[in-house]
């Protein structure tokens, strides 16, 4: 008799469990759609699916009463979702403060689904409770007249305010601590936001992923409220941020692994990279004009700057060539490699490569008209634009002059002249001597002779007397 009755007591546990939840119905309470249901433990839940008509404004409760037509009287139904708003063009407002404790305590969640306020081009006031998530995609996209938001969770959607061209400021509230995932801020989440000014987080934050074109074209975005490490910006992310002039990486580990990250930030002037910083790609800076120094935590053990430019810690590749506008630009000794260093230096005329060159895979503008070779070297010396070999000047140290002349990478440069041979004839003499007497005194301007340059610190000094005298024996 036990067993038999153990038998029917399992019987109804384990139909309890496998009961299907009641059918959603779909009823009109004011100018809000709602449709409810019963899940698979009797819980009663309520859902915004749309609106009447018409519609200005929203307020949304924690329940609402209902008779279905399988319910023999009316029940609450707690409201865990809303959605259904798209392109509703007359709602001006939205609240949602109200929410039931127990949905919260049962950990049910309560959200705003996809594309809940996509194209409501006249909304310009939400008010959320501080247990809301985002939980789809496109949530605000094209909201054209929002201007603030304060939103509980910024977690991973993506095109959540994609086109709000009057969104100003963001703030979010989520503190982090152990028991949170890292913020995560999805592709194109604020892209087209042209007026937005900046996104506020608690300081205890942990932005773990900046996802591709998060920040396309934030034309007014003028500071990166972003403490902590990132372990990931994906391409383009803060691309077109015409406003940023100084961006803070101390919290960076990688940097540009696809490219382009501050592409077209064209008023972006000093970047400030931490010590943990193992990838940096140059290309992240691609046409940021006005960019004048990537200043690098002394004790990163990858890079180097050395008066703004990018180098290998052990200075043996020169990776970004800073400033931008600079006129003259001298390589230290030391540095065999320069990659990518020179593009974008549209104003360059002047280059000094060291003894140690080795090898050259940047193309150099079309402004270069002085070269100053220390050593003797050639790989990549074919990058050299045109109106360079033709209108430019190349000075090599005489033991040095035939070698170039006669490399096939370099005969073809109209101007090869030894090193020191300030009037340009084509050797150093006892005319250049005196040259560099007066510009020792200061007699002469050294501007007017590009290749009267000492060999270490490149300044006029009584080293420069000594350097031509030294020519004068070799040639």
């Amino acid at each position: 008799m036990r067993k038999i009755l153990l038998k029917l007591l399992l019987a109804v546990v384990v139909l309890s469990f496998t009961l299907p939840a009641a059918a959603d119905e779909e009823v009109t309470i004011g100018k809000l759609v709602f449709r409810v249901g019963t899940n698979w433990n009797g819980a009663k839940f309520a859902r915004v699916t749309g609106f009447v008509p018409g519609i200005t404004a929203a307020v949304i409760p924690s329940s609402v009463r209902v008779k279905t037509s399988t319910d023999d009287r009316a029940y609450d139904y707690a409201v865990t979702s809303v959605g259904g708003f798209k392109d509703c063009t007359t709602l001006t407002s939205f609240e949602w403060l109200d929410l039931e404790q127990w949905v919260i305590d049962g950990g049910y969640g309560c959200v705003l689904s996809f594309g809940c306020f996509e194209g409501c081009t006249n909304l310009t006031e939400v008010r959320l409770s501080g247990q809301i998530r985002v939980n789809g995609s496109n949530a605000f996209k094209n909201c054209t007249s929002l201007k603030n938001i304060t939103i509980p969770v910024l977690d991973g959607t993506s095109h959540t305010f994609e086109n709000c061209s009057n969104l100003e400021e963001v703030t979010v509230l989520q503190e982090y601590n152990s028991g949170t995932d890292p913020t995560r801020i999805s592709e194109y989440a604020f892209a087209g936001c042209t007026k937005l000014k900046r996104v506020n987080f608690p300081p205890s934050t942990v932005v773990g992923v900046i996802e591709k074109y998060a920040f396309d074209g934030c034309e007014s975005l003028e500071e990166i409220q972003l403490l902590n490490k990132v372990s990931y910006i994906g391409n383009s992310a803060f691309q077109n941020c015409k406003s940023l002039k100084e961006v803070d990486l101390t919290w960076i580990i990688s940097l540009g692994y696809e490219g382009d990250v501050f592409r077209g930030c064209t008023n972006l002037e000093t970047v400030n990279i931490g010590s943990e910083a193992t990838y940096v790609s140059p290309q992240s800076f691609g046409d940021c004009p006005n960019l004048k120094a990537i200043n690098l935590a002394e004790g990163n053990s990858t890079y180097c700057s050395v008066n703004g430019s990018l180098y290998s810690k052990d200075l043996r590749y020169c990776y970004l060539a800073l400033p931008r506008d600079m006129k003259k630009f001298i390589i230290p000794e030391g540095v065999a490699r320069a990659e990518y260093c020179f593009r974008e230096c549209n104003s360059l005329e002047y280059i000094s490569f060291p003894k140690t060159f080795d090898v050259l895979s940047s193309t150099p503008p079309d402004k270069v008209k002085t070269i100053i070779c220390k050593g003797w070297w050639y790989t990549g010396s074919h990058l050299f634009k045109s109106t360079t070999r033709e209108e430019g000047t190349v000075y090599v140290y005489a033991p040095n002059l035939s070698a170039y002349r006669e490399n096939v990478n370099w005969r073809d440069f109209k101007n090869i002249l030894p090193l020191r041979d300030g009037n340009g004839d084509g050797v150093v003499d006892v005319v250049d001597l005196n040259i560099a007497l007066n510009l020792v005194l200061q007699s002469t301007s050294k501007e007017d002779y590009p290749g009267m340059l000492t060999d270490s610190d490149e300044k006029v000094d009584i080293e420069l007397i000594n350097e031509v005298i030294n020519q004068l024996l070799t040639m």
